[in-house]
C-alpha cells in the first residue's frame, strides 16, 4: 500500500494510505475535497507529513523552531548557529536551542 500526500497551494493538508492513486481521487471527489495535486511519497520525494511543503518534487518537513535554516544540500533543517569548533563534543540543544556540550565518561559521550 503506498503512502499519497493531498497537496493544495503547495502544502501537504493529508496524508492517504491507499492502493492507488485512482482510489485517493474516488475518496476526495466522494468527499469533495479541494485539492492541487496527489503526490505519492517514494525514496525521491522523501516521506510527506501534513503541513509539509512539496518543493522542487519534494516535501520539505516544518521548521522545527526559527533557531533552525534549511539546507538545500542536505535537504534537512539545520541548527542556524554552527557547533564550536574546539575539543569538545557538543550536541544541539532544541530545548535551549543551543549546542550543549557534552559529559564525557571514560570512552563514551553521556
Amino acid at each position: 500500500m503506498a503512502k499519497f500526500a493531498i497537496v493544495k497551494d503547495n502544502l501537504v493538508f493529508n496524508c492517504i494510505k491507499a492502493d492507488s492513486e485512482q482510489v485517493v481521487k474516488n475518496v476526495l471527489q466522494g468527499i469533495r475535497l479541494d485539492y492541487d495535486s496527489i503526490v505519492e511519497e517514494t525514496p525521491d520525494t522523501k516521506p510527506a507529513g501534513v503541513g509539509f511543503e512539496y518543493l522542487q518534487g519534494k516535501f520539505r518537513p516544518i521548521q522545527p523552531s526559527k533557531a533552525y535554516v534549511w539546507d538545500e544540500n542536505t535537504w534537512s533543517w539545520k541548527p542556524k548557529d554552527p557547533a564550536p569548533a574546539d575539543d569538545g563534543s557538543y550536541f544541539w540543544n532544541p530545548g535551549t536551542e543551543a549546542w550543549q556540550l557534552a559529559e564525557v565518561i571514560g570512552d563514551d559521550v553521556a
